[in-house]
């Protein structure tokens, strides 16, 4: 089940439930102070954060969590979920009109700043992939439109390559700017978030040759 399928089966719940608006508006509160907690804690690198020291942050009792997600997944899964609607509510676009070096920059800009923001939470996220079949899906939703957005930002590019080369410089172009490769840049290597900046656009612009 789609990240967005979910939240639609929580929504009819709530309706089903036909809770007071007062009710309903405590019960939303409360969620969101929740996940803002997980979030919050995630950032200050507790990755696993326990139940007590989510609570203490959202300013609840731990029985709330147990009320609101009735497992660990759920609430990763539904920070999941704030993330995704955050980052689609303002997620800007590389202006297509730029010729290609500036717009490998502006790519590199957009993209950095956004895989530098989800650090924390793409940590805590990989710590659960593996044991949730729902967020390892919820993150490959997010793989797929993060490609979607290579793929727009050079169609030029893309479509003057041979057809048969395509597929594979799509393939180089999405792999270069990825979480994965950011967090190597950045941790294992030990570079500031402007100089791996530098280096993605280095790369990107690499492999389009400009």
């Amino acid at each position: 089940m789609s990240v967005k399928s979910v939240a639609r089966v929580a929504q009819r719940r709530a309706r089903a439930d036909g809770q007071p608006d007062g009710r309903h508006e405590r019960t939303r509160r409360t969620r969101a102070a929740i996940v803002q907690a997980l979030f919050e804690l995630t950032e200050a690198g507790e990755l696993e954060p326990t139940a007590q020291a989510i609570a203490e942050r959202a300013g609840v009792a731990v029985r709330s969590i147990r009320q609101h997600f009735v497992s660990r997944e759920q609430l990763f899964l539904a920070a999941a979920e704030v993330h995704a609607r955050r980052s689609l509510a303002a997620r800007p676009t590389v202006d297509l009109a730029l010729a290609a070096p500036a717009r490998v920059a502006a790519f590199a800009a957009l993209r950095g700043r956004e895989l530098e923001s989800t650090r924390a939470l793409r940590r805590a996220v990989g710590l659960v992939e593996h044991r949730s079949s729902i967020i390892a899906q919820a993150a490959r939703q997010l793989g797929a439109l993060r490609r979607r957005e290579v793929a727009q930002s050079f169609a030029r590019e893309l479509a003057t390559a041979p057809a048969a080369a395509r597929r594979g410089l799509l393939d180089r172009l999405d792999a270069v700017s990825t979480g994965k490769l950011w967090d190597v840049l950045r941790g294992e290597l030990g570079l500031s978030a402007t100089a791996a900046e530098r280096q993605l656009a280095e790369l990107v612009g690499a492999i389009l040759g400009v």
